[in-house]
């Protein structure tokens, strides 16, 4: 991806950078039988970039260049959902592309949440996507020089959390729509010469977020009001780190390393265990979700390759 050459102001929010997490139990994972789900057309962009899980086991995924939301079934048939219009004149931040639409949260009623950046203010923020529903509306405006990239739901503040990979910031958007806040603008969160903040997820009372650039894994807590603590670093060495995803109630995370083709677990004290590679059939992991002993990983080979919907068989 293109380099960035921003310099953002850090917040007083305080980086703790030493690996001086409390003591934990660790858990171990393992991941056998991987298989391919579906095939996808990377000549018509079919490149996942994000992922929620269905009821039935179908993953919601989003194209980022296409604009569009798409369902893949168990079968790996695949039908889109969605398009959001491609404008003429778009240029996102840091990616030279008319669109980017990344992050996506489904909630338990069946609405789908994405978010899309197009380098423009009338149409860069988050959208929904009712059940059932072919159409995507816009329920919060960004920033045109954002670049939104992951989402994660925080159902106890009714509200979405959202990466800004370009703008090092959390935004914070009302589930129900309206003005977006920021959450969080942080040194920890910035660039630094590619993309910063990336993926997003809402865990144990905290959020945890990748920064891509820094190859770092992110643990901020939640206080009583709402508001961020202390960012903590759990985890460095992380390259290209991008989504990530919890598979128990415990503190180690999946994440998915997406030039070096990897999935990988990190442990509360920040060490790391690979669990995939191109050996098993990845290229350019960009999101992964965990349903019971399943785990779903979004293969985007935006620097060659197949793009593909890859499930295995999660161990621990």
């Amino acid at each position: 991806m293109p380099r960035l050459h921003l310099t953002i102001a850090a917040t007083a929010v305080t980086a703790i950078l030493a690996a001086a997490v409390p003591a934990q139990a660790a858990s171990t994972y393992r991941i056998e039988h991987p298989r391919v789900v579906a095939h996808l057309d990377a000549e018509a962009y079919q490149q996942p970039e994000n992922i929620a899980l269905e009821p039935d086991g179908s993953a919601d995924v989003t194209f980022a260049f296409a604009g569009q939301v798409a369902r893949i079934d168990r079968a790996g048939r695949t039908t889109v959902l969605a398009q959001i219009p491609i404008p003429a004149g778009g240029d996102v931040p840091g990616l030279g592309t008319r669109i980017g639409i990344a992050g996506i949260v489904r909630t338990e009623d069946g609405t789908l949440y994405v978010t899309v950046s197009t380098g423009l203010a009338d149409s860069t923020g988050v959208y929904r996507i009712g059940p059932g529903r072919h159409d995507a509306v816009r329920i919060a405006a960004l920033p045109a020089g954002a670049f939104l990239n992951g989402m994660a739901l925080d159902d106890r503040e009714h509200r979405l959390l959202v990466t800004d990979s370009v703008l090092a910031t959390i935004w914070s958007v009302p589930l129900t729509g309206g003005p977006a806040t920021a959450w969080l603008t942080a040194d920890a969160l910035a660039p630094h010469g590619s993309f910063g903040a990336n993926g997003i997820k809402v865990h144990n009372g905290a959020v945890w977020a990748t920064n891509t650039h820094d190859a770092t894994l992110l643990r901020i807590p939640i206080t009583p009001g709402g508001r961020p603590g202390p960012i903590r670093v759990i985890a460095t060495g992380l390259t290209s780190a991008d989504d990530l995803a919890f598979a128990g109630r415990g503190d180690t995370a999946l994440i998915a390393l997406e030039r070096l083709n990897e999935i990988v677990s990190v442990a509360p004290n920040g060490r790391s265990t690979p669990l995939m590679n191109g050996q098993d059939g990845l290229a350019n992991p960009t999101a992964l979700a965990v349903r019971g002993d399943t785990v779903y990983v979004d293969d985007a080979a935006y620097f060659g390759g197949q793009p593909n919907l890859l499930t295995a068989r999660l161990e621990h």
